[in-house]
């Protein structure tokens, strides 16, 4: 079972299709993945957040992953 980081700040999914896109990653990946929810980077240019909807650390790679529930 893949191990779930919360940052300190996220309040946990934004919705239903992104809390069961990261059940059922954290059901299916191995104990190896570690899945971070909902990270914020510090755009400093244009004096913004850019919010990301998971973060999929792999043993072999990193995945950025946009989710949506359509």
């Amino acid at each position: 079972m893949a191990r779930i980081v919360n940052p300190p700040y996220a309040t946990g999914p934004v919705n239903e299709g992104e809390a069961r896109v990261i059940n059922f990653l954290k059901d299916k990946l191995g104990d190896d993945y570690c899945l971070i929810p909902n990270m914020e980077f510090a755009d400093t240019v244009q004096r913004r957040f850019l919010e990301v909807d998971l973060i999929l650390i792999a043993p072999h790679c990193v995945y950025i992953i946009e989710i949506k529930d359509w």
